[in-house]
């Protein structure tokens, strides 16, 4: 009894001592890997630091050489397209036999992601003072810099070049940071973002050279393409590279490429071909229903012939918006500007409060007596006129856009349609360009009697807005043969 109570006694003092020990091994160990990490990090950011200096050096340096003279090239005008509403003859139309249309197939780009920053950008998380800035109604906060104070003395090369390296001594990293996180936080496009930039340098450094550089340094470092220019009196531009052909805007042709310059009417400017180079062009496309403040407009009552009673508000600063929209189209197709309009999302209020509505008068219905509900809805409950009369011009209209304005025309309804059946039927449309004159062709899960046309071996029925009682297959038009813009 005894040798074993001594046995037990050693047995319960030993135990604490290995245990104290065996932790004290552990923590030794996490120490050893915790420094092990910190060199690690430390590395990582020296390593991102040197390449982030190196990128700036390299277009500083480049900044410093001369700058080249270059002429601009006068923009291309809007096209013209218009035709009126046609009365449906129904007596001399229901006989006739069903045919299908040739179509030439116009592709549209598919979705690109936004540009990355061209060196990841470090929130160092100092709580620096904040500035806000109303961008469409909508209040945006950003961190201001700790030191703001940068100047351009004078309108040279060299002068730009040293506020190029001033920018990039870290003072404004937190402020490009929380500028790239309200692009993804509001779901802003590219456009939408470099409008956000101009507001935002204004606000810092008013309507100076300053405000421009300002711009142009964040929209760089955000990965897009663009290029600084002087003026023939020293004023600075930021011009910017889309891949889309802008209508009536001046432009510039860099090593083969297409710049416009913002806010500029010279014709003759001295450019800095400074680049990253794995900078993006400005993309026209919205593939996000943006967030801006909600500020709604008066409930707009639209009513069918047939009593189908539809209304809905808009959000103001989202009109607001689009109205700055510039206008474009991709290679030499200008049918492609339409696509860009009838992809862009049904804003998100619109599709809450219409959209029920839609369905609340399509439940039970199939197919092809729904599509012909919302036809005949968009036929008879727009009023129709022409661009020239109200805009001076061409001008197509975003989804939301005809449901505010007191008038459309053509190009109007085949957008807003195409939106809707695609988002409340689940349909595939495309947009169909007969002469002067745009309408619709759906591709039915169902089989649907009359003209047609055939995609990929896929049967698409003729649907158009604006042909006042035609109802789904019944084309209006004497063309032989059409264009097919494609959607997504």
């Amino acid at each position: 009894m005894r040798k074993l109570f001594v046995l037990i006694t050693i047995t319960l003092i030993c135990f604490p001592i290995m245990g104290q020990k065996q932790d004290s091994i552990w923590n030794a160990y996490v120490s050893h890997m915790d420094s092990k990490y910190d060199v690690y990090v430390r590395q990582l950011d020296k390593d991102y630091e040197s390449y982030l200096d190196k990128l700036n050096a390299e277009y500083e340096n480049y900044m410093r050489k001369s700058w080249e003279e270059y002429t601009a090239i006068i923009g291309i005008p809007r096209p013209k397209e218009d035709m009126p509403p046609i009365i449906f003859d129904k007596e001399n139309q229901e006989h006739r036999s069903i045919k299908e249309i040739p179509v030439k197939i116009t592709p549209i780009p598919t979705p690109q992601p936004q540009p990355k920053p061209i060196a990841p950008i470090k929130d160092d998380n100092t709580p620096n003072n904040k500035i806000e800035v109303l961008f469409f109604n909508t209040p945006i906060t950003v961190r201001k810099p700790t030191n703001l104070s940068f100047s351009i003395k004078e309108s040279s090369n060299n002068s730009l070049a040293d506020a190029w390296e001033r920018l990039s001594n870290g003072d404004f990293n937190n402020l490009i940071y929380d500028c790239i996180e309200v692009r993804e936080a509001y779901s802003l496009s590219d456009w939408a973002y470099l409008s956000f930039l101009q507001l935002l340098s204004e606000k810092l450094y008013g309507n100076s050279n300053e405000a421009v550089f300002l711009q142009a340094y964040i929209y760089a470092r955000s990965g897009y393409s663009m290029r600084l220019a002087l003026g023939q009196t020293g004023k600075l531009y930021m011009l910017i590279e889309s891949n889309y052909k802008l209508y009536e805007r001046l432009y510039f042709e860099i090593e083969n490429r297409v710049f416009y310059p913002l806010n500029c009417e010279e014709r003759q400017l001295f450019i800095c071909d400074a680049h990253f180079e794995e900078e993006k062009a400005l993309n026209l496309q919205i593939l996000h229903d943006q967030k801006l403040k909600y500020d709604a407009s008066e409930q707009k009552i639209l009513i069918s012939n047939k009593g189908i009673k539809l209304q809905c508000a808009v959000n103001k600063n989202a009109v607001d918006f689009y109205n700055t929209y510039p206008v474009g189209h991709v290679g030499e197709d200008f049918g492609t500007r339409w696509a860009i309009y009838a992809n862009t999302p049904m804003d998100q209020n619109i599709s809450e409060t219409l959209y029920p509505q839609i369905r609340k008068c399509i439940a039970g219905k199939k197919e092809e007596e729904a599509a012909n509900i919302i036809l005949n809805w968009m036929q008879t409950a727009f009023e129709y006129q022409y661009d020239d009369s109200i805009w001076g011009g061409d001008r197509a209209f975003f989804p939301a856009e005809t449901l505010y304005y007191p008038y459309c025309d053509c190009e109007d309804r085949a957008i807003l349609f195409s939106r809707i059946i695609r988002d409340v039927l689940d349909l595939d449309v495309v947009l169909l360009y007969f002469q002067g004159h745009l309408a619709t062709a759906v591709r039915f899960d169902t089989d649907v009697e009359g003209d047609f046309l055939t995609i990929d071996g896929k049967k698409y029925i003729i649907c158009d807005p604006t042909c006042i009682g035609a109802p789904v297959g019944m084309s209006c038009t004497e063309d032989e043969e059409a264009k097919a813009i494609t959607l997504y």
